[in-house]
Order: structure tokens, then sequence, then C-alpha cells
């Protein structure tokens, strides 16, 4: 016959309090755990969508293409190892012997997205993310400025392309880089340049031979 052992209540919420618990370490080691604390001297910016390009400075010619084409952006994510940090510069402009990080507040991945669709509006290209038939995917892998005398930004971006079967129809790295050599005095141009690096890295997607003529044959 099995005893029944009766336990004291102190002594049990004793017991449970002494186990090791799980959930506590997932929740020091998880997703959940506070990004380090940017270095003493980062330089902290605003990002904005500020382009200074215009569709008069590039060529429309080879976007004639896409005239009965829509885009639907279905994702958009940022693998960037520290989202916060989007470029360097230097620490004294007149030494320039040590750089800082340039780092911002705002969601790099949201700003990136609703500036996709004003540079797709000012190139002449629909979108429709319930409605269109050209789907991309997008993964930021580099995102960067260099702030010296003049800005030099970087964009380099993952793109796979799908048609509304879910069929990929193109996948590749495009990559976008433009310079800013005057800016208004009331700005650093940062958020001048790196909008203008993104409308540069669409332009060059959508340029892209190997992109337009897997597109061509898609919707041909």
């Amino acid at each position: 016959m099995n005893k029944i052992i009766f336990v004291p209540i102190g002594l049990l919420l004793f017991i449970i309090g002494c186990a090791p618990s799980s959930v506590s370490t997932a929740t020091k080691t998880g997703s959940n755990t506070t990004a380090p604390a940017l270095p003493e001297k980062t330089r902290i910016v605003n990002l904005e969508w500020k382009p200074t390009m215009k569709k008069t400075d590039i060529n429309p010619e080879p976007l004639g293409v896409y005239k009965a084409i829509t885009f639907k952006i279905l994702s958009l994510t940022d693998t960037r190892e520290d989202k916060r940090i989007i470029g360097k510069a230097y620490e004294d402009m007149k030494v320039r012997d040590a750089f800082v990080p340039i780092a911002t507040r705002v969601n790099v991945a949201q700003w990136l997205r609703n500036g996709l669709n004003r540079v797709f509006a000012e190139l002449g290209i629909k979108t429709d993310d319930r409605e269109g038939n050209l789907i991309l995917e997008i993964e930021i892998v580099e995102f960067f400025i260099f702030d010296d005398f003049t800005q030099t930004g970087s964009v380099l971006m993952r793109i796979n392309a799908r048609n509304l079967e879910g069929m990929f129809i193109w996948e590749g790295l495009i990559k976008g880089t433009s310079d800013l050599y005057v800016h208004a005095g009331d700005s650093d141009g940062i958020s001048e340049c790196l909008s203008n690096t993104m409308m540069v890295t669409i332009y060059n997607l959508l340029t892209d031979h190997s992109f337009r003529d897997a597109v061509k044959k898609a919707y041909e």
C-alpha cells in the first residue's frame, strides 16, 4: 500500500523557491536582452526622409519595362548586427585620427520601408502592398554613412522577387552609393545623403539587366 506523505506548506514553498528557474534564464539570454550601451562619444542623429535627388537626375528610359507592373513590398528586414549604428565620423575634424560611431534612435527598417514607397512614386513606378503583382522580399545587409567634409552613403540589399503564384523570378544583391558635397547650413547632411543613397539603390535594382530581363520574361 502506498503511503501518503504530507509536506508542510512552508517547507514546500521554500523548496520551490530554491529550484532553478528556466524561465528567468531564458529572459536573461533571450531576445529581450538589453542592447549593449553605445560608446560614450557616439553621435546620435535624427534620421529623416530628405532626398535631394529628383527623377530629373536619372535616366527614366530603362524604367519603361515596369509600366504595366505594380510592386508589392511583402517584407523588409534589417539583419545588421547593431541596428542603431548607421555610420562613423571623425571625432575631431582637425586632428582626424579617431572615429566615433553615428547612431540613430529611428527604426531604420521602418524608415526604409516608408522611404521605398516614396522612391518608387518619384520614379513613376506603381506600388500597392495589397494588390501588387511583383512581390519583393528585402533584407538590409548594409546601411552606412561616412561623414567627413562630405558624406558618403552605402546601402546593400538582398532581394527576392516573386510573382503572384509565389514563384521566385529573381534573387540577388543590389548595392547603391552616393556622395553629398553640399547641404543646407541647418542640416548635417546625413539624412539627405542616406535618402539619396536609397534612391540610387532602387534605381540600380530597376536598371539591373538580370532583374529587368527576369521581369520581362515573367510578365511578357
